[in-house]
């Protein structure tokens, strides 16, 4: 697992320089060594998104899989990819694929989860999900905030509140979109100034991440009631 940490690395600095060819070549040995590593997939990911190169990849994953059927990676990079293109659905297939291959399998669990949780699909299952990919993968940040997500979308904001603070402690404050899943749950949780603060430390961070629209309207909705309260 360390060395696919190291091909981890050197793949991210790849995608640095904008050397995009051996960026997925080292992402991909980071992933044959340690299939479970979230983060490899998705800057897999980016390194296609960067090139405009979805089909492309997508045709040359369809022959590994045609090769070996049961093998996890190119199902995985594939969802993650008609993730990019915005085709949940498709990508939704793929993750269904890797968890009928290994039903615990972590990432494609947490992908599929979210998945369901953003594109209405069944909540429950999102959540039964989310909890799986928990159980496998208990370190991982972006499977916190995805539990934590859902749990939020459930109400159950006393449970979310712990695991969103942990994904965002994890990511050392620098990931917009888990600050704005945690500004949301303090302020259904009534901390309306933490709700403010968190909402907008994810602007100041990244000005047009997905939900920056969202997190404004927070924020418009948080002052006006303290205006009506006042």
């Amino acid at each position: 697992k360390y060395q696919a940490a190291v091909y981890q690395l050197m793949g991210q600095i790849s995608l640095g320089i904008r050397d995009y060819t051996k960026a997925v070549e080292y992402l991909e040995k980071a992933t044959n060594l340690n299939p479970n590593m979230i983060s490899a997939y998705f800057l897999i990911g980016n390194a296609y998104a960067k090139q405009q190169k979805f089909d492309a990849a997508l045709q040359e994953y369809q022959k590994v899989i045609q090769k070996n059927p049961k093998v996890i990676p190119p199902y995985m990079i594939s969802g993650v990819l008609y993730d990019r293109m915005k085709q949940p659905q498709k990508a939704n297939d793929y993750y269904q694929k890797v968890l009928d291959i290994d039903k615990n399998f972590a990432p494609a669990a947490n992908n599929l989860a979210w998945n369901y949780s953003q594109y209405g699909g069944n909540i429950d299952i999102a959540l039964s999900l989310a909890q799986k990919a928990r159980e496998a993968n208990s370190n991982d940040p972006g499977i916190a905030d995805t539990l934590g997500w859902i749990l939020y979308k459930k109400d159950v904001v006393g449970s979310a509140l712990p695991l969103l603070k942990e994904s965002n402690q994890k990511f050392a404050g620098k990931n917009a979109t888990v600050l704005y899943h945690l500004g949301l749950a303090y302020g259904k949780n009534g901390n309306k100034e933490l709700a403010k603060e968190m909402l907008n430390k994810a602007l100041s961070l990244k000005q047009d991440f997905p939900e920056a629209a969202d997190a404004r309207k927070a924020l418009t909705e948080i002052d006006a009631q303290k205006a009506n309260r006042g």
